[in-house]
């Protein structure tokens, strides 16, 4: 059997500890980078809701406005009712 030198040990060792390391390092970039984008997106999405909340609030209160004066202007009522 050949014998292994020292030297040999210690490339074999620092080798695997370093295949080790990149491995576990990409499997955290990976998981981090996955949760990253998961959370950009939701907040978008919420971001995009609340938005949309507000234009629709604003859309309410502008037919709100329009309506109320259509139902007091008594030329408008009366033509309803006539009709």
């Amino acid at each position: 059997m050949a014998r292994i030198s020292i030297r040999l040990k210690l490339i074999g060792i620092v080798l695997a500890v370093t295949v080790l390391v990149g491995g576990s390092a990409m499997l955290a970039i990976r998981y981090t980078a996955g949760r990253n984008s998961r959370i950009a997106g939701e907040l978008a999405v919420g971001t995009a809701a609340r938005a949309l909340e507000h234009l629709e609030q604003a859309d309410v209160e502008k037919l709100s406005a329009a309506l109320e004066g259509l139902v007091a202007h008594p030329g408008l009522a009366k033509a309803f009712q006539d009709r």
